[in-house]
Parts: C-alpha cells; sequence; structure tokens
C-alpha cells in the first residue's frame, strides 16, 4: 500500500479550506513526495553496508505509515504539518545506518571514540590484556566488517537528528541536493523532525525533558498547524515498535543473504510474523499472527519473537500512560494480545513439535 492510501496520511490531509489552506496542504504534500524519494535513494545503500540488517528502505517506511494508521485510528488529532513532520521523521529515524550520510565515510567514522570502543572490544585477547596497536591499525576485514555494523546501530539514532540538513554534491553542477528541498520547511521545521527521529532510542521519560512541548505554525501555514514534538514522538517509537513482521525481512532476500548466527534468528523470527491486525475480539488491542509454525529447532527464533512482541506490547501500555499523564490524547491501540505470556501467544504465534513454556521465577 502506498503511504498516501493509509488512513494517516488520508485523515491529515483530508478536509476542504480557503485557497491559502488548499495551497498549503498541496505544498506540503508535494514537498513531502519529493523527500520521500530523496530517502529511499539514501536508504538504498544500508544494504550495502550492512547486508546482516534488517531491512531500513522503501517498505520500512511505508509499513511505519500503516502502523502509525492502525496505532492512531480514526480519532487521534494530527494536522498536515504534524503529518508531514512524523513522515519526516519515519524517513530519518534509521538513515544514520548509511555509511553516505558521512561526508568523509568509513575514514569519518573511524574517528568517532565509538569506532575506537568497539573496535578495542573486538580486538581484546582471550587473556583479557588489550590490543595492540598494530592490531588496532590493521584490524582484519571481518573484525572491520562488524565494527561497523555496531558503530553504526550505536550511532545511528544520534546521527539522526543532524540529517534533516544532509544533502550532497551534485557532481555536474556543484550545488547542494538535500533530502528535503523545500528551503524554509528543512530550516524551521528539521530541526524538530531530526530530534523526534532521535527519540525512537531515548528511554520515555527523556521526551518531556528533550522535546519543546508546542511548536507555533511556520510562516505561510494555518495558525492552526502547530506541532506537539512529543505526541509525534510517541507515535513514531511506537510504530516502530511494532513493525517486526516480514516486511523487513522478506523471502527472496533473506535467501540470497546466507545470514548466520545472531542476525538470522532476527531474520527468521521477524521472517515468520504476518502483518499486525486489529483483534476482532477486542478492537483496542493488536494480535500478532505466524504465517508458518515455528519448527522445534527454530525455537530461539520464537523466543526472539516473543520478546519483541513483549517489548512492543509494554511500549504501547508505558506510552499510552505517559500520554495521559500530560494531558494528551492517548493511541487508539491500549494493548497486544497474549504479549506476556508464551502458551496463549503459542496459539497465534504457532509452534510444531514443541510448546513454549514460561520458566521465570
Amino acid at each position: 500500500m502506498p503511504f498516501e492510501e493509509t488512513l494517516l496520511w488520508k485523515r491529515s490531509f483530508a478536509g476542504r479550506g480557503s485557497g491559502s489552506v488548499v495551497k498549503a496542504r498541496e505544498r506540503l504534500k508535494s514537498s513531502y513526495r519529493r523527500f520521500w524519494n530523496n530517502s529511499v535513494d539514501l536508504s538504498q545503500t544500508i544494504q550495502t553496508d550492512l547486508p546482516g540488517l534488517t531491512l531500513h528502505d522503501e517498505r520500512h517506511f511505508t509499513a511505519l505509515w500503516e502502523r502509525a494508521s492502525l496505532l492512531t485510528g480514526k480519532a487521534f488529532p494530527l494536522n498536515p504539518v504534524e503529518a508531514f513532520v512524523l513522515g519526516g521523521a519515519i524517513l530519518l529515524h534509521d538513515a544514520g545506518h548509511a555509511l553516505a550520510t558521512y561526508r568523509g565515510r568509513l575514514e569519518e567514522l573511524q574517528k568517532t571514540p565509538q569506532w575506537r570502543d568497539k573496535l578495542a572490544m573486538a580486538l581484546r585477547q582471550p587473556t583479557g590484556e588489550p590490543a595492540t596497536k598494530d592490531a588496532m591499525a590493521n584490524p582484519p576485514a571481518e573484525v572491520k566488517d562488524r565494527v561497523l555494523f555496531d558503530t553504526l546501530r550505536v550511532l545511528h539514532a544520534q546521527r539522526a537528528v543532524q540529517l534533516a540538513e544532509y544533502g550532497v554534491i551534485d557532481p555536474a553542477t556543484g550545488d547542494t541536493l538535500h533530502l528535503i528541498d523545500d528551503d524554509q520547511i528543512r530550516k524551521h521545521l528539521g530541526e524538530s523532525m531530526g530530534l523526534i527521529a532521535a527519540s525512537h532510542h531515548w528511554n520515555l521519560d527523556q521526551l518531556e525533558a528533550k522535546l519543546q512541548t508546542k511548536v507555533g505554525a511556520i510562516s505561510g501555514m494555518p495558525d492552526a498547524w502547530a506541532i506537539d514534538p512529543i505526541k509525534i514522538a510517541c507515535v513514531l517509537r511506537c510504530a516502530d515498535a511494532i513493525q517486526i513482521d516480514q516486511t523487513r525481512a522478506p523471502d527472496f532476500l533473506y535467501a540470497q543473504l546466507l545470514i548466520r548466527g545472531v542476525s538470522d534468528l532476527h531474520w527468521r523470527a521477524q521472517n515468520r510474523l504476518a502483518s499486525p491486525t486489529l483483534d476482532h475480539k477486542d478492537p483496542k488491542s493488536l494480535l500478532f499472527t505466524s504465517t508458518k509454525a515455528f519448527e522445534r529447532n527454530e525455537a530461539d527464533a520464537w523466543w526472539i519473537a516473543f520478546d519483541a512482541i513483549n517489548q512492543a506490547d509494554k511500549e504501547i501500555q508505558q506510552t499510552n500512560i505517559f500520554l495521559g499523564d500530560l494531558g494528551r490524547p492517548t493511541l487508539s491501540v491500549a494493548r497486544i494480545r497474549d504479549a506476556n505470556s508464551p502458551e496463549r501467544l503459542a496459539l497465534s504465534v504457532k509452534t510444531r513439535g514443541w510448546r513454549p513454556v514460561s520458566a521465570e521465577v
């Protein structure tokens, strides 16, 4: 489903108005489409840099619009500028995984303390002795690949803060081409967008301390189109938490990559999960199901799926409490069905030849 067909997009940009309101709405829609296309081009480099990472491409962007639509339903208020900012945060929140977002590429990344720390840990001797200077200066290729993965993962949320201003030099003209080509939107909404994008890795209670309570409408937009960064950040973090299904681990790509180890367990867990739906028994609950049963030798992958669903349920419930305490509207979804019971979750996320049992004291 294209993002423009999601409930959230249609609802946010629906409605009539005077000529100036219609013009402002069309400007936002047109700018976002170009922002989307540029971000899709950038996201395609992530799979090259980090082949073991589940997808962070156009399919992930679209799925986040769909998940946000599930969470917000028909009543959660988002005006056109708030929808643009949420959509921008969706495009930026994982873009820091792309090595291309560092102007100096690998050389620049290697100068960060995070790279040096990860490399030192990877090269530490079995005896506990630190790595030699020579080993640090000339690490094996497989170690560099692992450190690249770990460093970009650690830095990607922090990197998102600056990416609204990200641009590349056109080799033909020398001009700077930005992800957001509307100068006013980039200048006056970019900072909020970047912070909201980064916030998906913050603790929930940090939102109030690090984000503004309200940002007024920018010039040329109706006064009513102010934004609430905290509200938008809450939608993003919950949408990202429930985007743990096979759209991030498609069959053909999974087969091509020949992934091993822990990454394979994550890919397999998500590859078996269908897109979440509203539970017909309780419309305030989400339901996760599997498209294929997890065999006995796939138990570790099932437990990864269970943990991800359980964490997503906690995120939704804690976020709703947080929003309610701040006097803001809560999400339309309140929980994930059977998220905290392995035995009950196995009724919808199927197993074959074994049965998960909660063994916690």
